[in-house]
């Protein structure tokens, strides 16, 4: 599996909780301690059904492991264009942008690209250790 480097930037080096497929393992292991059986073709497929995210686009999800509401964008935005992505708060990423220029993205906590931001390399995906606005994005 490919692994990621991610720069964060004012959020704090310690949002980053996860990257890969380091939360199918430690399903794995949390079924396997607690006596039940796990599927490895079921886990893989939900595990990518967590992390949808369109080609192309950058994601935050409410929800830990790509889970919960989704906000998206293949361009850089000042502002959400959507009422429920301005006033979310966000638990972890994906961004599934193309490789090349203009593959990675920065997602800032004000709109305009201000604030604290966090930068996130073409082919990452993570958790944040706290719930954090992303207001605009940034391609780079």
């Amino acid at each position: 599996m490919r692994r990621t480097k991610m720069v964060l930037v004012g959020i704090g080096s310690a949002a980053l909780l996860a990257t890969g497929g380091t939360a199918t393992a430690s399903a794995a292991a949390t079924a396997a301690d607690s006596g039940q059986q796990t599927s490895s073709a079921g886990q893989a497929q939900a595990a990518k059904k967590a992390w949808s995210c369109t080609k192309g686009k950058v994601c935050f999800y409410t929800g830990k492991n790509g889970t919960g509401k989704r906000c998206s964008t293949a361009n850089s935005i000042n502002k959400w264009s959507s009422k429920r992505c301005q006033t979310s708060t966000f638990k972890s990423f994906r961004n599934n942008g193309h490789s090349g220029h203009k593959g990675d993205v920065r997602g800032y906590t004000k709109t305009n690209h201000n604030g604290k931001h966090l930068t996130i390399a073409n082919g990452a995906r993570g958790n944040m250790a706290k719930k954090n606005p992303i207001r605009s994005v940034q391609w780079f």
